[in-house]
């Protein structure tokens, strides 16, 4: 498995920072040793998809959401969201409100 990205182990430290976790705390709930959690954190090791998703759980946030630093996951939120709406609707009515976005944000 690859080491993890640079930014992936800064928002994992930022998250279990935001739900205010010591590293032994979260890794009391993640079933591993809180040298675990410190090198994930640092790159060391990396994660498996069940952990990442159980991380994910444990901060309830999605695993999308969890790819960016705390404060930038409402955007990731809105953005599926979005996605979800608009998958739904037919070419015309998906114009039409591009149409009324693009005169609302101008």
């Amino acid at each position: 498995m690859p080491k993890m990205n640079l930014s992936l182990q800064s928002h994992l430290r930022a998250w279990r920072k935001q739900v205010g976790l010591s590293q032994e705390q979260l890794g009391n709930k993640m079933d591993v040793a809180h040298t675990t959690v410190g090198r994930w954190e640092r790159g060391e090791v990396p994660l498996t998809s069940d952990q990442f998703e159980h991380l994910a759980r444990i901060f309830e946030v999605s695993p999308a959401e969890l790819l960016v630093a705390p404060p930038d996951a409402a955007s990731v939120r809105v953005l599926h969201e979005t996605y979800e709406i608009v998958r739904n609707m037919s070419p015309e009515t998906l114009r039409h409100w591009l149409e009324i976005g693009k005169k609302l944000s101008s």
